[in-house]
């Protein structure tokens, strides 16, 4: 299961504390001016005193600014300070904003168990953030041990109240269940609640389940529109899949300029997959014009990623350059490789130069 833990704080204390604190009316009106005017070191200095009263949304407020450098020095420790006396009150921004500290290890000695004890008390307050952290290191066995049944009724309570990253995941849960718990229908539900929240692996996944019929009907115009969603998102896998369906006639009126437009995207984006397609285009000449030079180059670069199809079709087109376009073509080469594989994390070790052999 794709499963990743939120550990952006929740900043969003200033208007709150602004529109609900009653006490110390004078300071508290003269630090919301100084807010509206943008002078937030002014505002937190006001904010000082009633955080020293114990007003706890003014604590969250200076564990804030602590945090972010937001009107004060950034400093973790009095960060977590001025966090850890609010979430001691029960206040339950300010026990997410602990937890994550606690498990980053800002401020505080990195603690996992701690992280999940503040996640939990802020979750059961119906803090959406931390109810889907809490799921996280419940499903991980982060913190504690693990339990997956408990994780995932926190992910299905964040999901609720949408999630998009709970309801992935509580989408997958069931995806990839066994025979007892796999429940395909479920999977596309929550799938379809992460896709409209955005998110763009869910996009993708629907795209795959009405493409292929997994518990559906094969549905291609729909699986083009949610490939279409992630794609546009920028989703590799998504940008390739959805130029092969234009290549292909799936789903949509088949479109070489299309297919091509989308190959580009993930090729640049380093998707030797889509290196390959576009290398071809290039070669027969569709949906762009035909460039020998253009297709050994993007061949080229797609065989230094091991790409078996694309080695064998670079000998094919190796043979039918001159050798002014041979050179042409490797220089070609050599600038895609550094601007698409060698500048992206994880690109390929091996610069083009020869086939990649099976």
């Amino acid at each position: 299961m794709t499963t990743r833990l939120l550990v952006q704080l929740l900043v969003g204390g200033w208007l709150l504390l602004i529109s609900s604190a009653v006490v110390l009316a004078d300071e508290l009106e003269a630090a919301r001016a100084a807010f509206r005017a943008g002078d937030h070191t002014t505002a937190v200095l006001l904010f000082q005193a009633a955080a020293e009263e114990g007003l706890a949304e003014a604590q969250y407020v200076l564990g804030v600014a602590a945090a972010t450098g937001q009107g004060a020095e950034q400093d973790h420790v009095e960060a977590a300070n001025w966090f850890g006396r609010a979430a001691e009150q029960g206040w339950p921004r300010a026990q997410y904003n602990l937890g994550v500290l606690y498990l980053q290890g800002r401020g505080v000695v990195k603690d996992a168990a701690q992280a999940r004890t503040w996640f939990r008390l802020a979750a059961d307050q119906g803090e959406v953030a931390a109810q889907y952290n809490l799921a996280v290191l419940l499903d991980q066995g982060l913190g504690g041990e693990a339990d997956e049944e408990e994780a995932r009724r926190w992910y299905q309570t964040a999901a609720e109240s949408g999630h998009g990253a709970a309801a992935y995941n509580l989408g997958t849960y069931y995806f990839e269940g066994d025979g007892k718990r796999q429940d395909l229908e479920a999977a596309r539900h929550w799938f379809e609640r992460a896709a409209a929240a955005g998110n763009i692996t869910a996009q993708f996944n629907l795209g795959a389940i009405y493409q292929q019929g997994i518990g559906v009907e094969v549905d291609l115009p729909r699986a083009v529109e949610w490939y279409r969603q992630a794609a546009d998102q920028g989703d590799v896998p998504a940008q390739y899949n959805l130029g092969l369906m234009y290549r292909m006639g799936l789903g949509v009126a088949a479109d070489a300029t299309e297919a091509a437009r989308w190959y580009r995207l993930a090729a640049e984006h380093g998707d030797p997959s889509a290196q390959n397609s576009l290398g071809w285009l290039y070669y027969l000449g569709e949906g762009v014009a035909q460039d020998l030079v253009q297709s050994y180059a993007w061949l080229e670069l797609a065989a230094s990623q091991d790409n078996a199809l694309a080695a064998r079709a670079l000998e094919h087109v190796s043979g039918q350059l001159d050798k002014e376009q041979k050179a042409a073509a490797e220089k070609l080469s050599w600038r895609l490789y550094e601007q698409h594989v060698f500048a992206k994390p994880g690109g390929a070790s091996r610069r083009p130069g020869r086939p990649a052999q099976e």
